[in-house]
């Protein structure tokens, strides 16, 4: 058990603010940095060596190993031995100190505010000599430095919530930083040292931890972490401690495993909002959301596992779709064009299989879209191995309404089922015309959130969930294309999304509502249209 005491008095200057606060074994002395000089503690007595009264001090960093301090005043730099106390050389710079760390026993890094630089410096024979320059798309709030396969790597938290990877190496050569989005917040970073990482600090704190590729990614178990610390010894237990700023506490351990999330990232510079991966042609089509109207990205798979080289953002947006204005993307579905669509890989041909996207036109005004539309891709590929493939439209079909989701219809050829507002739409292929047409609708509640097809035999079944009325089974006559709910839940709850899945004759279904329930239906009839005969009256099995 670890127990914690504030003392009473203390020879620490408790009535600044601490920017740095270090223990120098060998003459058992702590250097503490604050916002008006350094003050070094010891046998109960604190002295402030170094004064800043007129300027203060911004930023500091102190190492106790190396024997070195670094802080800035304004754009006054300042590198003091901590051995002897004594100022070894000091710097004016052109713009204020953003942000510093020491890099080893004779450099440091500054980031520097309105140029967006980040620079490498030295100390050689009482002077301060810059090294090497490289700038950033934002000013740097943090810096930690990592030993990564024995080469040290600079990471950088920018104000635009984005952080840099920077090889010490490349600084010397002017090489470009690797920049990745983490978060809507200026990025703050602690370095956990021993496990090659850094923490984020914030609301929802993130381990990054550097890599050969780059980032990698997991978290802690609670939340709002706004500082950290290293506690030194070997008798501790615990290494580190945490203040949760709004659970007003400190949390004490170890990070025993870091589990890694992700392998790779690929930076967009805005939220992506749709993502489908289309085993047809081994590719992720996703929406990105712009100001103004969202963008359409064709991936590669190898370009997310290469998602560090550089000219891959320029290809991405060179290879783009654009949407019209205030055009929002709602979903993808994968269809074959006049075809049989109960299998994924089907065995159609190319010229047949086309990626469906579904918009709606959204406008501040306007509680629901009023108009929406679906168009039809088909994906060529390059002719040469090199070449990305490209999305091509073959056609668009107007809606109107709030168009909301889509799905292919079970044992029906060339048919897919939209969720418009409240209803269920057919909609059929027309290969003379190359375009659908609208066949059968039928109402069922108030907002379609998903539907989804269901795989029996010869039947043609679907569930739709509502944002209001929960879920319906529906019934497609294949004969007449007619539409039929078949059944029904009782329960007036809204579902916002939901799935089903099957093992043989089993048919499950899950969904969430607006109540903060998650619920599984679970379907154990052979014949799965009697099955749903038997829940009209009283809802789905839960």
């Amino acid at each position: 058990m670890t127990t914690i005491k504030e003392l009473s008095e203390s020879p620490f200057d408790k009535s600044k603010v601490t920017l740095s606060l270090v223990y120098v074994s060998e003459r058992n002395t702590f250097v503490q940095v604050t916002s008006v000089g350094v003050n070094f503690v010891k046998g109960g007595k604190g002295v402030y060596i170094i004064c800043k009264n007129e300027f203060g001090i911004q930023h500091a960093s102190a190492d106790a190993n190396l024997r070195l301090l670094v802080f800035s005043s304004s754009r006054f730099v300042s590198v003091v031995d901590l051995n002897t106390h004594h100022t070894r050389a000091s710097l004016e710079l052109d713009n204020e100190v953003s942000c510093l760390v020491i890099s080893s026993s004779q450099g440091f890094v500054i980031g520097e505010w309105n140029s967006g630089a980040v620079c490498l410096y030295e100390v050689q024979d009482g002077e301060i000599l810059l090294k090497g320059r490289i700038f950033c798309s934002a000013t740097s709030c943090s810096m930690c430095i990592l030993s990564h396969l024995h080469t040290p790597r600079l990471v950088v938290g920018l104000l635009n919530g984005y952080i840099a990877d920077i090889s010490l190496e490349s600084m010397l050569m002017g090489s470009a930083a690797r920049e990745t989005f983490i978060r809507m917040q200026p990025v703050q970073l602690f370095n956990l040292e021993s496990h090659n990482a850094v923490l984020c600090l914030g609301e929802v704190p993130l381990i990054i931890i550097l890599c050969d590729t780059g980032f990698q990614l997991t978290g802690i178990d609670f939340n709002d972490v706004a500082a950290c610390a290293i506690i030194e010894g070997s008798h501790i237990s615990s290494k580190y401690i945490f203040l949760s700023q709004s659970e007003n506490s400190l949390a004490f351990g170890n990070i025993v495993d870091l589990k890694k999330l992700n392998s790779c990232f690929l930076g967009l510079k805005a939220t992506v909002t749709r993502v489908k991966y289309i085993a047809w042609w081994n590719v992720f089509v996703m929406s990105v959301r712009r100001n103004e109207k969202d963008q359409i990205l064709l991936l590669m798979g190898h370009e997310l596992a290469n998602s560090w080289v550089p000219q891959n953002e320029l290809l991405i947006e060179l290879f783009s779709i654009e949407l019209l204005g205030n055009e929002r993307c709602v979903f993808f579905e994968t269809v074959v064009l006049g075809g049989s669509n109960e299998s994924p890989n089907g065995n159609e041909a190319d010229k047949d299989k086309a990626i469906l996207l579904g918009t709606t036109f959204a406008f501040p005004d306007e509680q629901l879209p009023r108009s929406s539309r679906f168009i039809w891709y088909s994906v060529e590929q390059g002719k040469l191995i090199s070449e990305r493939p490209q999305l091509r439209q073959i056609g668009s079909k107007d809606v109107e309404g709030a168009l909301q989701c889509c799905c292919i219809v079970p044992n029906y050829v060339g048919r897919i089922a939209l969720g418009i507002n409240g209803c269920i739409a057919l909609y059929s292929w027309n290969a003379a015309d190359s375009v659908f047409v609208a066949e059968e609708t039928i109402c069922i509640g108030t907002i379609v959130t998903r539907v989804l097809p269901i795989f029996q035999g010869d039947a043609s079944y679907m569930v739709a969930f509502d944002a209001r009325h929960s879920c319906f089974f529906i019934q497609v006559d294949t004969f007449q294309g007619s539409l039929e709910i078949v059944a029904r839940d009782s329960e007036p709850r809204g579902v916002m999304d939901g799935t089903v899945f099957q093992l043989g004759n089993i048919y499950n279904i899950c969904f969430g509502d607006d109540y903060y329930n998650f619920f599984l239906s679970l379907s154990w009839c052979i014949d799965f249209a009697e099955c749903l005969k038997r829940n009209i009256g009283y809802g789905v099995k839960r």
